[in-house]
């Protein structure tokens, strides 16, 4: 205040100014040039932050970096641990506030999303661990389940036998130690999440508790299922040799039947033996087929193929008569046809041809039998070859 009094108020004061006067000009632009300073020193303090911008983008890449399943446990650990050295640096290097002489920034809140942000980036990394965890673990039981399920179906032959024989043997060669391994890189990943201190919940220790049980018990059930598919092996095994022992009777009845045609004499009964022929013929058919079968279980099995003797010396046997019954057949036939049929039908060199075919294959029917001692169809051949030599007295017509 001033020793001065104005002309209507009594009470002294400051004489009047107007903002164009110099020493208000100046004293506005020194305020001024003093505010830009502190405000230059705000924005100069936030530089602080500038190691920590990324930390607002960060979730995307982290959202990328776990999409990769080729990640190792160490490139996780690494990104995780990067995380939370960026947190610890925020704690203990970021202040609270920034003062300055005309302004004070208050931090807080811009420190807290930084570290917000750090905590989703972690939350996304982990709990992709622990649902990809979930996934394989859901898997491997589903494998254990399923190889058992596989190898409990019961045998119904020798063919299942040995294809559930080698699945086992196949799962403890490779696939057990395959699945095993599994387990323990499963462990390896949740021994990372502990050491990560990340919450699980009851669900995520089920599964790996899951797993562990099968991985506990399978030994077990492979050894029971061993000793089963064993006493499975006596059982078809018994079964299959009382089928070719049936089999071999079946084949020696066959014979039998075959030997009973060294009696076979009588041309008057020619149809009976053509008949009886071609019954044993067709038996020997099936008879190959039958043992072609019992030939591949045998292989199965893993024995030696049999031979089957008695079909090749059945076949072997048979042929001869049933040349001679043919023969037989055919000659009464064009005998008919010679001496009944009308006369100008006949053509005397395809006649001529035909009786000497048939004359040839007589005598040599004849020969064979002499040689294997068989005097019954020996004196048919050479009824047969008497006859056309008889019937070749006529030629030419």
């Amino acid at each position: 205040r001033l020793q001065r009094q104005s002309a209507t108020n009594k009470d002294k004061c400051l004489w009047a100014t107007t903002v164009e006067e110099q020493y208000i000009q100046q004293a506005e632009s020194f305020i001024e040039s003093t505010v830009n300073f502190n405000m230059a020193n705000v924005m100069e303090s936030l530089r602080l932050y500038d190691d920590y911008v990324h930390l607002l983008s960060e979730e995307e890449r982290v959202r990328e970096f776990v999409k990769d399943p080729s990640k190792s446990i160490d490139e996780y650990l690494a990104k995780f641990n990067s995380l939370r050295a960026m947190d610890a640096d925020i704690r203990r290097k970021l202040p609270g506030e920034i003062r300055t002489q005309l302004a004070c920034v208050d931090c807080w809140e811009l420190n807290e999303t930084l570290r917000g942000k750090i905590i989703d980036c972690l939350r996304i990394l982990l709990d992709s661990v622990v649902t990809v965890n979930l996934e394989r673990n859901e898997k491997l039981c589903k494998s254990f389940d399923n190889i058992v399920q596989t190898l409990n179906r019961k045998p119904n032959g020798a063919g299942e036998l040995v294809d559930l024989e080698q699945t086992l043997e196949q799962f403890r060669g490779s696939t057990l130690k395959e699945l095993l391994e599994e387990f323990q890189d499963i462990r390896a990943w949740q021994n990372m999440l502990f050491d990560c201190e990340h919450m699980l919940t009851p669900k995520d220790f089920k599964a790996i508790t899951d797993s562990a049980a099968w991985v506990h018990q399978i030994e077990g059930r492979m050894n029971t299922r061993e000793n089963d598919l064993r006493s499975e092996r006596d059982r078809i095994e018994t079964q299959f040799k009382h089928e070719r022992q049936q089999f071999e009777g079946t084949l020696t009845d066959y014979v039998k039947l075959v030997n009973n045609f060294k009696d076979a004499g009588n041309i008057k009964h020619m149809d009976d033996y053509l008949e009886r022929i071609l019954q044993l013929k067709e038996s020997f058919e099936r008879a190959k087929f039958d043992a072609d079968k019992f030939r591949e279980r045998e292989v199965l099995l893993g024995w030696d193929a049999s031979e089957f003797e008695k079909l090749n010396e059945g076949i072997e046997k048979l042929q001869p008569y049933d040349d001679l019954w043919e023969l037989v057949y055919k000659f009464t036939n064009e005998e008919k046809k010679w001496m009944r049929g009308p006369l100008f039908s006949i053509e005397p060199e395809a006649v001529d041809t035909l009786s000497n075919t048939m004359a040839k294959r007589a005598l040599k029917l004849q020969a064979q039998f002499e040689g294997l001692t068989l005097p019954t169809p020996t004196g048919v051949a050479k009824k047969i070859k008497k006859d056309l030599d008889a019937f070749k007295q006529h030629l030419p017509l």
